[in-house]
């Protein structure tokens, strides 16, 4: 039998925090799908706020937010909300919302879970203190039990059957469940493998779109973080920087497919060149040889035991 660890929630809600958050049956609810519960305010500054560039962002995975103490306006999809504790903000992928950087946020805080796949997820409370420094209260944290897959299939019902009552009261319950159980079991620590399993998902993502103009912000935007913050992870797993490992994949993969028989022209394409020139210069500062002598060579032992090298470093297309 599985030994459950107490429940403390006193490490990060205060007994006033735990009082307005104990009825969950009276949380507020807000969602894209047909869950909402929580109507939308007219609050012009921040409407005028969301649109600068910048000050909202669209990531690839699904995200629950749950406030613990203040209230803040947030924007989602164009319009403005107010958040109290006990508000549950449901983000399905791709949806525009607020950056962190809101400026009508003092003493407010919130418990963020990202779901990324169905095998993990990760959660932080961030804090806004009443000078408006924005704070992790507790650091990033990994949990890899059933929770995600539960709610992303649950989720996944929702949109499949908007009218599916039954399916949305088992999503709400299955993610206050989650919410409460993250509350109640957070330790302050780090978790070391998170980034680990970020930067093997790129690896794929990379892996499968090296025909396409791969920016470090699309890369960024999918791994959650700003650009700054991915790239510096991403090299201390890697020892690489991303552009650097997308070179040699690019590379790897150029010269499997001359192998094969492919034409130079349909090479460039297939590794994101859409320059002939400009890969026939990058495949020659690498090897030596434009890629149209290539084949002609004698001595390419040594080049295809580079090439299988740059190919270990990577996961397997999937």
């Amino acid at each position: 039998m599985k030994i459950l660890p107490p429940f403390d929630f006193s490490r990060f809600l205060s007994p006033e925090d735990q009082r307005q958050l104990s009825n969950p049956s009276g949380w507020d609810w807000l969602s894209t799908l047909n869950i909402r519960t929580l109507e939308s305010v007219s609050h012009p500054a921040h409407e005028a706020w969301a649109k600068v560039k910048g000050n909202t962002y669209r990531p690839a995975h699904r995200e629950v937010m749950l406030t613990l103490r203040g209230q803040a306006i947030y924007s989602l999809e164009g319009k403005c909300y107010l958040r109290r504790p006990g508000t549950v903000v449901l983000l399905d992928r791709h949806e525009t919302r607020d950056l962190k950087g809101s400026r009508n946020k003092r003493a407010f805080s919130c418990l963020w879970v990202h779901l990324y796949n169905r095998e993990y997820l990760t959660y932080h409370i961030s804090t806004c203190d009443a000078a408006g420094r924005y704070v992790h209260e507790l650091p990033l944290q990994t949990n890899s039990g059933d929770h995600s897959r539960l709610i992303l299939d649950a989720w996944d019902q929702c949109l499949a059957s908007p009218d599916d009552r039954l399916a949305q009261e088992l999503l709400k319950s299955l993610i206050v469940s989650t919410l409460l159980t993250l509350l109640g079991t957070a330790q302050a620590h780090v978790s070391e493998d998170h980034h680990a399993k970020v930067v093997t998902s790129l690896k794929r993502y990379i892996a499968n779109h090296l025909g396409e103009d791969i920016r470090l912000s699309t890369l960024a935007r999918l791994a959650g973080y700003s650009p700054f913050f991915f790239h510096r992870f991403f090299r201390q797993q890697t020892g690489k920087t991303p552009v650097e490992y997308i070179n040699e994949l690019r590379l790897a993969r150029a010269v499997e497919l001359l192998e094969q028989g492919h034409t130079v022209d349909s090479v460039a394409g297939s590794v994101g060149f859409s320059s002939l020139s400009y890969f026939n210069a990058f495949f020659k500062k690498r090897l030596g040889v434009p890629p149209g002598k290539w084949r002609s060579l004698d001595k390419k032992t040594l080049m295809i035991e580079t090439v299988d090298f740059f190919l270990s470093k990577a996961p397997p297309a999937i």
